[in-house]
């Protein structure tokens, strides 16, 4: 009897982003529970619709009731592409189930669209 080689397929296997972005914080914020799964964020680029981008860009990602500074990104600006070390993915913790995710994300669309968000250069 023969037997025949398997072949290790590499099909469907994707490429894990390296998480480089501290993640200041679990979500929901001051939530306590097990940890359930995690939220993997990335802001890889910036494409800038003005004629004149500023020469370095950051994002802070701050999250609704969180009380730290928030994780600071530094994504590949499309219009000044230099060779800076960029920081592009975080990973948070989730402490909570499902439904109650989704609530407390609600929650923050119903804040941005209320007007609730701030932008700032850096």
């Amino acid at each position: 009897m023969v037997k025949k080689k398997t072949k290790s397929s590499k099909k469907g296997r994707r490429r894990a982003l390296k998480e480089d972005v501290h993640a200041t914080t679990s979500l929901p914020p001051a939530v306590e529970g097990q940890l359930r799964c995690f939220l993997r964020v990335s802001v890889s680029k910036i494409v800038w619709l003005t004629a004149r981008p500023p020469d370095t860009t950051h994002v802070r990602l701050r999250w609704w009731g969180e009380i730290t500074e928030g994780s600071l990104f530094r994504p590949l600006d499309v219009k000044n592409p230099q060779k800076a070390a960029t920081r592009t993915v975080a990973r948070f913790p989730v402490r909570c189930g499902p439904k109650q995710f989704a609530a407390y994300l609600n929650d923050i669309l119903l804040n941005l669209e209320a007007g609730d968000f701030y932008l700032l250069s850096i």
